[in-house]
């Protein structure tokens, strides 16, 4: 009877795989200082939809292995000079992750992202580079004046199934980033 209960609480054991924790809302706060440049590094882990729903993007810090949430917000210093305040940018450099290689591959598409939404008083904000064949979206965010934007986006991404060769571009779920100067986020 021993042995019977020993193999029970062995089958009771269940192993959890890592996950990355969601990060809290000022965790998703990227300060650039003043008259400076700020560059972070993501990861970005696409899925195609299923179910009729969208796949879950997952974007997560290189530096924290933190998941973060939908909304980035990005803060300039409101003690910059004219001169600072329109050489100041965050980059987030995002790179894109094959989940499963063998089934297929993904690279961003198009611009990289779609601007679905934009709100508040600072024009022209958020520009887009793709590099490394695809593989890399480059955003460049700038404040030039005081005042706060909110500009929801998509990412575009093509992935391209490893048995037939077709490419189908996804575009996924809203992410936000809020710029501001000051900050008035998180």
């Amino acid at each position: 009877m021993a042995i019977k209960k020993t193999a029970k609480k062995a089958e009771k054991k269940v192993v959890k795989k890592p996950t990355p924790r969601k990060l809290k809302l000022e965790d998703a706060v990227i300060d650039v200082p003043q008259g400076g440049q700020v560059i972070g590094v993501l990861e970005l882990s696409p899925m195609p939809p299923s179910g009729g729903t969208h796949g879950d993007w997952a974007l997560v810090n290189t530096e924290t292995s933190n998941q973060l949430s939908d909304d980035i917000w990005v803060g300039f210093s409101k003690k910059s000079s004219s001169i600072q305040s329109e050489l100041e940018r965050a980059v987030l450099v995002i790179n894109i992750v094959d989940s499963e290689p063998e089934k297929g591959r993904w690279r961003f598409a198009l611009q990289g992202i779609d601007v679905c939404k934009d709100e508040g008083n600072l024009p022209y904000s958020l520009e887009s580079e793709i590099l490394n064949y695809g593989k890399t979206l480059v955003l460049y965010i700038h404040a030039g004046h005081l005042g706060e934007q909110k500009i929801n986006f998509s990412f575009i991404a093509a992935y391209t199934d490893a048995k037939t060769g077709v490419a189908t571009i996804y575009e996924s779920k809203d992410p936000g980033i809020f710029i501001g100067r000051p900050r008035s986020g998180p």
